[in-house]
């Protein structure tokens, strides 16, 4: 894997289509995997976890190392009613079909699998939001300790943009 000097973003693995861009690193073909300008895929940028009973939102920032955010856990009050926030930006070509699965797991068995279908964007400078339907955090003894969420941003042509892992905790009160 290459890192993309300019926006700092993995790329995959480098190969030469007839001198094109390259749909696999977002950079011209060379050995350096040097990347000139913003990589061609929807760049996400932040998730953030919206509340009203919340007393500062959850916010996740994806710009920087993702291997941190498994370590981070995130606390989620039970049965409060929340809204999932994408915040991503979309360089050179259209993106048809942007979806995002969160796989939330206890104690190694998946227990939950959401999909939320963003839709289609085209290029802009500016970054696009995407806000998710109200839902309810479980409740209850059983439910409350740690979870492993892994959340994946695709697209319809099953293109994998982004992955990563992040914790999240469910508790009685915001504090714990």
């Amino acid at each position: 894997m290459r890192l993309c000097p300019s926006t700092g973003r993995q790329g995959g693995r480098a190969s030469w289509r007839s001198g094109s861009w390259t749909r696999t690193t977002g950079a011209w073909p060379s050995t350096s995997g040097r990347c000139w300008g913003p990589c061609h895929r929807p760049w996400v940028t932040r998730l953030t976890l919206l509340s009203e009973q919340a007393p500062v939102p959850v916010v996740m920032d994806l710009t920087g190392d993702l291997a941190v955010l498994k370590d981070q856990v995130f606390v989620l009050k039970e049965g409060v009613d929340y809204r999932v926030k994408i915040t991503f930006k979309v360089h050179r070509e259209i993106v048809s079909g942007l979806k995002c699965l969160h796989h939330t797991y206890r104690r190694g068995l998946r227990v939950d699998k959401t999909v939320y279908m963003v839709g289609s964007y085209g290029p802009s400078a500016q970054e696009y939001e995407f806000v998710t339907p109200v839902e309810e955090a479980p409740r209850g003894a059983l439910v409350r300790g740690p979870y492993l969420v892994v959340s994946l941003f695709t697209d319809d042509d099953r293109t994998h943009h982004l992955s990563w892992e992040w914790g999240l905790r469910i508790c009685q009160d915001w504090k714990d």
